[in-house]
């Protein structure tokens, strides 16, 4: 999410989150968004075979702290009841 190298800017995920969610959590998804100073990726684990070696490799890492809040801030505005 925000990675202006693939496409994917701050607009582009401010537009999708919103097209998902009712309009009464629009205002937060807007917040969460602007508050972003980076893209959001992150891949918890990762593994591939060393091109030269042929050994299998994998590498597992927790998110960044600020990802992860993005992440749970997400998932809250996904579980609130519309009233």
């Amino acid at each position: 999410m925000g990675d202006e190298v693939y496409g994917g800017t701050k607009s582009m995920a401010l537009s999708q989150l919103q097209s998902k969610s009712p309009t009464s959590h629009h205002r937060q998804i807007l917040q969460l968004v602007d508050r972003l100073e980076r893209p959001c990726l992150h891949a918890f684990n990762l593994g591939f075979k060393h091109p030269h070696t042929g050994e299998n490799l994998r590498f597992s890492q927790m998110p960044p702290t600020d990802f992860a809040e993005a992440l749970d801030q997400l998932r809250d505005i996904g579980t609130k009841k519309v009233t």
